[in-house]
């Protein structure tokens, strides 16, 4: 059975005259709804019916100044609207709490801030926590409505939003006048979001074109070049991609052999890498696999036999190095042919997800096109909500 809504009431003046339509006379009625609260006027009601405690909500909504939602301690929500008061003491009014709805039941709370709403009462956040438990409701509220019982039992769907589709808000469409307080603290959080992500993004596109300019330095080299190439990638991890979390140089299989690279994935799954000289030819003028790459490919499978045949040893270091796939980064793209490149393309096929050839060109190739992608999304305007 839902939480049943638990209240407290003081005794105040009772509103007789019809409601203002302008927004002046709304504020001017306001003023000559001062409750008069005085301490001794505590009254706990056992029961109301619903009509009646949808009237003194209402009452006290419409003497606010603002409503302030809140979260107890015990979980359960609160809603207290802030408005004047006399001080008996002072004779002078004051800007207080004139009640507290608490309620364990997030629909309940819901209904509240659509009543809120309706009559363009501020609803404030009381600390940081329940700023964000605000704006999540408010989001449900303005995607989904809020279901409404009438007096002959009927359901009705209501929105605060005038933008829903009908198929979401089957009723009352409610065009809300003011844009409320946890709204625009939900907009500033975006708006930093969104400045967060453009500084990472140009951070990224940074270490891109440092990692680009490097590596294609040394790929002007003539010399045999894999240590230095080593290096290069080692201190400029985004050569190898944004699906690698963790990068390991140097990685070692029990005593027999060490690989360039373990790639760790962002899934924990782990790749291996052989690095070779981009001086290195992959094929020969009659088409055959030099053995700079034949060398390359078999150290790879040694690898990967390894692994295959001391699985648990090897986890016991890299936990997600289960079925490998293996890379091999060789030679340039200007050293292969038309005919090379499909060889090239076709022996990747066939060796499928266990080894796949790569040139240094290739790595650069993907940073490029990464580098695109962000200033592309850099440059689009943020999405509509």
């Amino acid at each position: 059975m839902p939480d049943k809504p638990k209240y407290e009431i003081k005794l105040v003046a009772k509103e007789t005259s019809p409601l203002p339509k302008s927004r002046v006379d709304k504020w001017v009625k306001r003023a000559w709804q001062i409750p008069l609260i005085f301490p001794d006027d505590l009254v706990r009601p056992e029961e109301h019916t619903d009509e009646e405690f949808d009237e003194l909500m209402m009452w006290f909504f419409r003497a606010a100044r603002e409503v302030v939602f809140g979260r107890r301690e015990d979980g359960k929500f609160s809603l207290t609207p802030i408005g004047w008061v006399v001080n008996p003491e002072t004779a002078m009014q004051e800007l207080h709490p004139l009640f507290h709805f608490v309620s364990g039941n997030e629909n309940h709370i819901k209904v509240w801030l659509w009543q809120a709403m309706l009559i363009d009462l501020p609803i404030t956040p009381d600390d940081e926590q329940t700023a964000t438990k605000l704006s999540e409701i408010f989001q449900d509220l303005r995607l989904n409505g809020v279901t409404l019982e009438l007096d002959d039992g009927t359901l009705l769907r209501a929105s605060v939003d005038t933008g829903l589709s009908e198929e979401v808000a089957r009723g009352l469409h409610l065009a809300r006048a003011i844009i409320q307080p946890f709204e625009l603290i939900e907009t500033l959080d975006q708006l930093e979001a969104e400045r967060l992500s453009t500084s990472q993004a140009k951070a990224v596109i940074r270490s891109i074109d440092t990692a680009i300019a490097e590596l294609s330095a040394l790929l002007e080299r003539k010399d045999r070049n894999e240590h230095d190439l080593q290096r290069c990638l080692t201190s400029n991890p985004i050569l190898f991609g944004t699906q690698y979390r963790r990068i390991v140089p140097k990685h070692r299989l029990g005593s027999e052999y060490e690989v360039d690279y373990a790639l760790e994935l962002t899934d924990g799954s782990v790749d291996v890498m052989e690095i070779e000289a981009s001086t290195h030819a992959l094929y020969t003028s009659s088409g055959n696999p030099t053995a700079a790459l034949i060398h390359a490919e078999q150290q790879v499978l040694d690898w990967l036999a390894w692994l295959e045949e001391n699985s648990a040893y090897a986890r016991s270091n890299l936990p997600g190095i289960r079925h490998p796939q293996g890379f091999i980064v060789i030679g340039r793209k200007s050293s292969l042919s038309a005919k090379d490149a499909h060889r090239l393309a076709w022996r990747n096929r066939t060796y499928g997800s266990r080894v796949q050839v790569l040139t240094f060109d290739d790595l650069i190739d993907k940073c490029r096109s990464l580098r695109s992608l962000l200033l592309s999304e850099e440059a689009s305007p943020p999405p509509t909500p």
